[in-house]
């Protein structure tokens, strides 16, 4: 959903997903991800009312074991995850009034592994527990517990990923040439910048 549908000022609350849809042969970089998705989510919050609220729903673990394709196996390497998890944390660090709702601690377990066909969608008992952690971030005064992290109203000065240098080069050594073939060599192009950081 483009933010300029929200103008109308006819929503109170809504929900982000949509890291899936920016990895894989669609990736452009992590600086366009990150600074696309820190504008929307502060333009959204714009359009909201001063109650409103604005959930953004992490990226979910994608066990690319079970991945049916190549580009999926590949492409969504447990690294680039990574990054885009960073990604999102400072984005929703940086836009004011966010929720970031952590999806990793139930999707990264054998029991999902059991629900997922393809290590990237889910059957719908998982999905139902995704959703009670949304419903929990939206309404939290009727939560017994807190299931979502909100983030600081200030965002760091420049950013920059977390990341293991072992785990990125590891990373880019085992399948940076197999990315390039499938398209998403992009993602892997930035571990050699990145990845070589100590961090």
């Amino acid at each position: 959903m483009s933010p300029r549908i929200l103008k109308g000022g006819r929503y109170s609350d809504v929900v982000v997903s949509n890291a899936l849809w920016d990895m894989g042969i669609t990736f452009r970089g992590l600086s366009n991800y990150t600074n696309a998705l820190t504008l929307n989510l502060k333009t959204i919050r714009s359009s909201l009312p001063e109650h409103g609220k604005l959930v953004l729903l992490g990226l979910h673990y994608v066990n690319t074991s079970l991945c049916t394709t190549d580009v999926c196996r590949v492409c969504n390497h447990e690294v680039i995850q990574d990054y885009i998890r960073c990604a999102q944390q400072y984005s929703a660090s940086c836009a004011p009034g966010v929720t970031l709702v952590n999806t990793v601690q139930f999707t990264k377990n054998s029991r999902a592994a059991n629900w997922s066909p393809d290590g990237t969608h889910f059957d719908s008992a998982l999905t139902k527990v995704q959703m009670q952690y949304v419903l929990h971030a939206l309404c939290p005064e009727h939560s017994c517990e807190k299931h979502s992290e909100r983030n600081k109203d200030k965002c760091d000065a420049e950013f920059s990923p977390k990341i293991a240098k072992e785990t990125a080069l590891d990373a880019r050594d085992k399948v940076v040439d197999s990315a390039a073939g499938l398209g998403c060599f992009t993602a892997f192009e930035e571990l050699v910048f990145m990845g070589v950081k100590d961090t």
